[in-house]
């Protein structure tokens, strides 16, 4: 589903609290549903704008800097686990976003083999 145009964001609530509208009715003529209409004029109540949320993930911690930091200590200890190369940037963060930051950087990630890895003696 798309999400809706401040234009059309702003007719719906100002049909429903201008006009007297029942949201039912301004959501059908929208072709919305009642919870993203209640959705919109509450926002519009809190804040005056009709514009959407902004989308998408939150920025990585990891750039600039600090992903030249994370880069050293890869080349540094390349046999280092996720965890150690968190413990050494210091940074409070999770081990998916250690991870992910080094795939953006082209690094590859060896997998234990399926038939038992590695054996005790």
């Amino acid at each position: 589903m798309k999400t809706a145009t401040e234009d059309t964001r702003r007719m719906a609530v100002k049909a429903h609290l201008e006009q007297g509208l029942l949201q039912e009715t301004v959501a059908r003529t929208f072709e919305t549903s009642t919870r993203s209409l209640q959705r919109w004029i509450a926002k519009y109540r809190i804040t005056g704008s009709y514009s959407p949320y902004p989308r998408g993930h939150r920025l990585s911690i990891f750039k600039g800097k600090l992903l030249k930091e994370l880069e050293e200590i890869v080349e540094k200890e390349p046999d280092a686990t996720l965890e150690e190369i968190l413990k050494k940037t210091k940074v409070n963060t999770s081990i998916v976003v250690v991870h992910n930051s080094l795939k953006k950087l082209g690094y590859r990630f060896k997998k234990n083999s399926t038939c038992g890895g590695t054996r005790t003696r």
